[in-house]
Parts: C-alpha cells; sequence; structure tokens
C-alpha cells in the first residue's frame, strides 16, 4: 500500500533516515512502482489520498541532491498524471523548476521526466504562470524539444505547447491552437483511456482561454470526431 503518513512540513520520506540519500532515492522510487501498479488495478488514483506525496516531492525536488531531486520529480509527475481530480494549482516556483530542468538538458532522461511532469500541467488558467523566455532560451527549447536535437520523447511536444501558452512566446496563437489541435488527435499514445479523457478535456481549456483562434480549432475537433 502506498502511504505517506508521517509527511510533515519538512521534506521527509517515511521510513528512511532523513541525511540517507541513496535510501531517500530508493524510498521515492519505490513509491513510484506502487503508484503504477495502483494506476493498474484503479486506472486513476485518488488525488487527496496522496496530496501529502506532492508537498513531500516538491519540497525535495529542489532541496534534495541530484538522485533525490529525480527520484522525487517521478514520484510527483506520477501523482500528478494519474490523478482522479483536480489537485490545487502546482505554483509558479514549481513550475520554474520544471523549466529550469529542461533548459539545463544535463541528460536526455532529466529532460524527458521534466517534459513528462510538464504535459501533466495541462488546462491551468494562462495566467497562472508566466515564465520569461528570453530569445536564447526559446531557440534552446525549440531545437531540443521540436527540432534537430528532438530525442524520441513524445512528452516534448506537450512541454512545448504549455510553454508557449503561458509565455506567449516561441509561436504566434493562430499556430499554437494549432499544435494543440495535433495533441488532441495524437493524444492516444501517450496515455490510458482516463488519462486521454482528462487529457481532452484540459486542451480544449486551453484553446477556450485563446478566444477565436482556440475556438475555431475546437469546432474543427468537434467536427472532425462526427465524421469518425
Amino acid at each position: 500500500m502506498v502511504s505517506f503518513a508521517g509527511c510533515g512540513e519538512t521534506p521527509r520520506v517515511p521510513g528512511t533516515p532523513q541525511n540517507d540519500s541513496e535510501m531517500i532515492t530508493r524510498r521515492l522510487l519505490a513509491l513510484c512502482g506502487q503508484i503504477i501498479l495502483l494506476s493498474k488495478e484503479e486506472s486513476l488514483v485518488d488525488s487527496n489520498r496522496f496530496s501529502s506525496g506532492i508537498t513531500l516531492a516538491e519540497g525535495l525536488i529542489t532541496d534534495g541532491d541530484l538522485p533525490v531531486r529525480h527520484a522525487a520529480l517521478w514520484l510527483w509527475t506520477l501523482l500528478n498524471h494519474y490523478r482522479e481530480d483536480d489537485l490545487e494549482k502546482s505554483s509558479p516556483a514549481m513550475l520554474d523548476e520544471l523549466l529550469n530542468v529542461i533548459t539545463a538538458n544535463e541528460h536526455p532522461v532529466h529532460v524527458y521526466i521534466a517534459n513528462f511532469a510538464l504535459a501533466t500541467q495541462l488546462g491551468l488558467a494562462r495566467a497562472h504562470w508566466c515564465p520569461h523566455l528570453d530569445d536564447e532560451t526559446v531557440s534552446v527549447l525549440v531545437r531540443t524539444l521540436d527540432g534537430p536535437d528532438r530525442t524520441d520523447d513524445k512528452y516534448g511536444p506537450y512541454a512545448l505547447c504549455i510553454l508557449a501558452f503561458h509565455s506567449q512566446t516561441i509561436w504566434d496563437d493562430d499556430y499554437l491552437a494549432q499544435r494543440l489541435l495535433k495533441l488532441l488527435t495524437g493524444k492516444e499514445r501517450v496515455s490510458s483511456n482516463s488519462v486521454s479523457t482528462r487529457m481532452t478535456n484540459e486542451i480544449i481549456a486551453m484553446l477556450d482561454q485563446m478566444g477565436e483562434v482556440g475556438r475555431h480549432q475546437i469546432d474543427i475537433y468537434h467536427a472532425d470526431r462526427k465524421r469518425e
């Protein structure tokens, strides 16, 4: 059974010494495995059941050493990805941390985890997070997530669309709306049916916030679905 009993305000993994980074990393990864197994049984995870896990993971992502940070990021990502209902909005500081991992580009696996994590944040209000992306950062992001340096990372396009949506840079809204439509029509290849349905609703919510250009793509999506 997955349990975060004993998690307090100070980031600490229950049942492990606070200064034993190897043990903490192993425990976090074990929790990740249990979340995956639970998701196969229940498809989606009751968010209220694991809200303390989100708090625990966020603290370790920013305060732990590298192995702990990335194990915590996996846990945070899985809890958000398999959530049954809406969690509290992730803080802009946490979203900034995901962006930092992507732009640091230390290792393809690190970038993949951060892209996956950012892809769990579809559907936020556009004004909730307003990252500042200078020209150099935009160039790195496009090259890494959508250009010649892109690896076989199915979450990269989601991360890039989320960054474009919230920063209001990278692409203009006309092109961004088209890219979001592509995510709608290709969503089945990244998630189970239950998660996929939620992601569809969240992408539509993003398009709806974009006004006429977004709603036009929603109309195209619904028209195509009727023809299927």
